[in-house]
């Protein structure tokens, strides 16, 4: 874990609770929407890149999210120049939320162009917890350089 998700989540514990599983590798047929196969004629969906080499996905929710009551959550996603953000699935069952980002990667053929860069993006979720409790948040992404999908989890109190 990278020192900054650590502080954040020793601070947050404090006021939410914070805790993690380790990582847990995702099989595609539990993804919400499938990955399309790239291609050379038209942009494709992917699952969203959440770690990328030596960096990791930051997770932020609010210090005080309540039942029945919208909370948005922060996840961290990584693209460059060929690589534009997407959808963001968000499921809620009971006391447990799944998070899928999706991002849109252009189409590569012989005339295709990319900056070489990394972009860095901080995207909302939007949560609502019916019931109070200890809650589960589950974001599903992708793995660079090696290219697994896995599933990152915290814990927190829903008041």
């Amino acid at each position: 874990m990278r020192a900054t998700t650590w502080v954040m989540c020793v601070v947050l514990a404090t006021l939410v609770g914070c805790a993690s599983d380790p990582l847990r590798i995702t099989r595609p047929q539990e993804l919400p929407l499938a990955d399309e196969p790239a291609s050379a004629e038209r942009a494709t969906r992917r699952v969203a890149t959440l770690h990328f080499y030596t960096d990791t996905t930051i997770i932020e929710f609010p210090a005080v999210v309540r039942a029945g009551i919208p909370a948005t959550v922060f996840v961290t996603t990584y693209g460059g120049g060929c690589v534009a953000e997407d959808t963001m699935v968000v499921t809620v069952v009971g006391l447990q939320a799944d998070i899928v980002p999706y991002q849109r990667v252009a189409a590569i053929g012989p005339r295709t162009v990319c900056t070489l860069e990394l972009r860095v993006t901080r995207r909302p979720a939007v949560v609502t917890f019916a019931t109070a409790g200890v809650v589960t948040l589950q974001v599903t992404g992708r793995r660079q350089p090696d290219d697994v999908l896995f599933t990152r989890r915290r814990t927190f109190r829903v008041e």
